[in-house]
């Protein structure tokens, strides 16, 4: 159910924002993939801009978790149409704000907020979205074409995957959703992805620590290159949830107790920040008692 808060809230500048934000160039520009990548592994994607407007959008929607009356809301509701010409922009915006501003913005006991509740607001979200019938879905190059370049589009699509990459119950969707965008890739550009010959890398337990220490390749990148990178990237997410059935980076955060072998992972990883014990702590004694503490506001 949609309320008259939330309509308030989420603006059409604010979504329109979260696009500018994040594809920080114009639809129609052929792209260095170098902009594309750097961003995303910099924390340059501008949430200075939009911090002080997320906070009480994040704080509203947190009173509409699925254990309250209505159960998951309905993101749709604060679209127009999907018949709108506007509509494949703001459902995009809307999927970046669900999925990166919870993550960017929520800090400290709040991280159980981040990956017990909005993690799967996201996830349904961009569910609904891929429900749509082709010629509406925002991930469809037909919605597209008319306006954008292949290079757009695929930007497009690496965001709008993130939710179901993110998420722990949904590897395979976020496997074939980068399976597609990568098989558009090389049906319009005409060449093969190397990683495709590379399966150690796909499937290695530790690939994405490796690739995030190495960092991305030095532009200038064109569109295949730094495409085909970032679906690694993407990739690479899957081992440690075939392996341990979860991320163990996210254990203390969602209240779970974690395993040596996971243990063991982490610190070999080297790159996953560890919630504060006393956080921990509280979130687990929330968890146990089936209780959510409310929201925090940032300092």
């Amino acid at each position: 159910m949609a309320t008259n808060e939330l309509h308030n809230l989420i603006t059409v500048d604010l979504i329109r924002l979260m696009v500018e934000s994040h594809l920080p160039y114009e639809t129609t520009e052929k792209l260095d993939y170098a902009r594309v990548i750097n961003p995303v592994f910099e924390g340059t994607t501008g949430v200075e801009k939009w911090r002080p407007q997320a906070w009480p959008i994040l704080e509203a929607l947190s009173k509409l978790r699925p254990d309250s009356p209505g159960g998951m809301p309905d993101m749709l509701a604060y679209l127009p149409p999907a018949t709108d010409p506007d509509f494949p922009t703001l459902a995009l915006g809307l999927q970046l704000f669900l999925d990166q501003a919870p993550s960017q913005v929520l800090k400290g006991v709040n991280k159980r907020w981040v990956v017990s509740y909005f993690a799967d607001l996201a996830l349904h979200y961009g569910q609904q979205l891929q429900a749509l019938p082709p010629h509406q879905n925002p991930g469809n190059w037909e919605c597209w074409k008319a306006c954008a370049t292949p290079d757009y589009f695929i930007a497009v699509r690496f965001w709008l995957s993130a939710p179901f990459v993110h998420h722990e119950r949904t590897a395979e969707e976020g496997l074939a959703f980068t399976e597609a965008t990568r098989v558009f890739v090389e049906e319009t550009f005409g060449v093969r992805d190397p990683y495709r010959d590379q399966p150690e890398k796909r499937n290695d337990l530790y690939g994405f620590p490796n690739m995030v220490k190495e960092g991305p390749p030095q532009g200038p990148l064109d569109v295949p290159t730094g495409f085909f990178w970032l679906a690694c990237v993407m990739d690479v997410h899957k081992p440690p949830l075939d392996k341990f059935g979860r991320y163990p980076y996210r254990d203390r955060a969602s209240g779970r107790a974690t395993t040596a072998e996971e243990e063991e992972w982490i610190k070999e990883s080297a790159i996953f920040p560890r919630l504060p014990d006393d956080i921990a702590t509280k979130i687990k004694e929330d968890v146990e008692a089936g209780i959510w503490s409310p929201l925090m506001k940032p300092e």
